[in-house]
């Protein structure tokens, strides 16, 4: 035995002997997948609480923290995306939108007043929401993986926020017992439940020929539905009817299990059934909303679009970030002074930040939203795509540019999607191809097959191991 101590390294297993300078690229490369690995779960977390950050910090289970839970995300997740760009390949195609609006958002800071609101969204806008939410998905979310990570994330945040919702309840004032997440509002506990429960009905169709998963999702769909019922907030409710609606539209797996709904819708009818045994007042509010009925949330929204629409034609470069509330004239005790901003995104960037932002971030939410829905050909992407219609929904009722964060995340994710060719994913079939080697059948597109194959070959060349193409679509090549 000492006889082979000088001689090189060797792989007694296979009978092969070993360069030490390649055991060293493996050493190597094994520490760098291991990092990623770390990466994966990091990135996607990190961003998922960035985006809840503002409903959960002041909940009694995260107040004690000694730091602010939004800034400790937004230094992780940019951590994330600086590790990221480090180790992998910039993709500059999905950089550009994010540089688009760096840019067009600059523009809002000619006319501003920087007052002590001013000046807040401003630092917000130009930090968290332009780096920490637009930016680093691009990089921290390429891969279909992490963005099913993150989607999992999202749902473990609203269900836990909604199952604390219902074993320690909190109502909305004294006088109503609309249920809210304790440390925020009806409408931020909604979205957080709202969010999850759409994540639930889409894998409960995706995964209709799989009993137990799906099963899982009904228990998990549960309290997020008498969550979203009880609070009584509209917005988010629409809001998920629609994502839900254009996500089943777009999406040819989906369509193809609608028979799924109709647990889910069963599960809808108890729990209104319930909610109506209790006297619920969100569901009663609902009930007059969709009756027409009008309160006073309704009617001083109306009045805050009526003036943004009054103003944006005087205003071709806008009023300036953050300085609306100098031209809203409402003295509504509803509103405080820090919410004077029209709760209509599409018309806060035009009147603060001026027409040529506003036409831009329309174009660019247009064409991220039709390329969402042409690649919503797996359960991932048309629940990032039915995210960004809930969120952008939502956003056209509720919140300024800064509130709306998940909206910015995914549509940051649509962006690395990959180019869409050919006609609506309806008309298209996916060819069953096998993956290079001997690994399981996947449905993939023969182009990506390839780029996938090429790149595993180029990484594992220089450790001597050699791939060889297998597939049918290799055999075409």
């Amino acid at each position: 035995m000492t006889g082979l101590s000088n001689k090189s390294p060797r792989d007694w297993r296979l009978g092969a002997t070993v360069d030490p300078g390649r055991q060293t690229a493996v050493d190597s490369s094994i520490r760098g997948e291991r990092t990623q690995k770390v990466l994966s779960w990091v990135g996607p977390l990190s961003l998922a609480i960035l985006i809840n950050a503002g409903q959960l910090k002041a909940n009694p289970l995260l107040a004690w923290l000694p730091v602010d839970l939004t800034l400790v995300a937004a230094l992780v997740v940019l951590a994330s995306a600086i590790v990221s760009a480090l180790t992998t390949r910039l993709p500059f195609p999905h950089l550009l939108p994010p540089l688009v609006l760096l840019v067009v958002f600059t523009f809002g800071l000619i006319a501003a007043s920087f007052d002590a609101y001013s000046a807040a969204k401003v630092a917000v806008m130009f930090s968290v929401t332009l780096f920490g939410l637009i930016l680093a998905p691009v990089l921290v979310l390429t891969e279909k993986r992490r963005q099913f990570r993150f989607i999992i994330a999202l749902l473990v945040v609203g269900f836990t926020a909604s199952l604390y919702t219902l074993v320690f309840p909190e109502t909305a004032s004294a006088e109503s017992n609309r249920l809210v997440f304790e440390g925020t509002n009806t409408i931020g506990t909604a979205r957080i439940a709202g969010a999850a429960l759409l994540i639930c009905i889409v894998l409960v169709l995706a995964r209709a020929r799989r009993p137990q998963p799906t099963m899982g999702f009904l228990a998990l769909a549960a309290p997020l539905m008498v969550v979203l019922v009880m609070t009584g907030s509209r917005g988010p409710q629409l809001a998920l009817a629609l994502a839900l609606g254009l996500a089943i539209i777009a999406s040819p797996q989906l369509r193809r299990h609608l028979r799924n709904l109709l647990p889910l819708a069963l599960l809808g009818l108890a729990v209104i059934a319930a909610a109506l045994s209790r006297g619920s007042d969100g569901l009663q509010k609902t009930i007059a909303f969709v009756a027409g009925g009008e309160d006073n949330s309704t009617l001083t929204r109306v009045s805050l679009w009526s003036e943004s629409l009054t103003a944006i034609p005087q205003l071709p470069w806008g009023h300036g970030w953050g300085d609306f509330n100098a031209l809203a004239q409402l003295t509504t005790s509803e509103l405080s002074e820090d919410m004077f901003y029209p709760h209509n995104l599409i018309l806060e960037i035009f009147v603060e930040g001026g027409w040529l932002t506003g036409i831009v971030v329309v174009a660019l939410v247009a064409a991220t939203l039709l390329k969402g829905a042409l690649s919503a050909v797996d359960p991932v992407r048309a629940i990032i795509f039915g995210l960004a219609v809930f969120s952008l929904t939502n956003a056209m009722v509720s919140g300024d540019i800064n509130d709306n964060r998940l909206l910015w995340v995914t549509l940051a994710i649509i962006w690395t999607f990959p180019p869409v060719n050919g006609r609506f994913p309806a008309a298209r079939r996916p060819t069953h191809f096998t993956r290079w080697g001997s690994g399981p059948r996947h449905w993939l597109r023969p182009g990506r097959e390839l780029r996938e194959g090429q790149a595993l070959a180029d990484h594992m060349a220089p450790h001597g191991i050699e791939i060889s193409r297998t597939s049918k679509a290799a055999e075409q090549a």
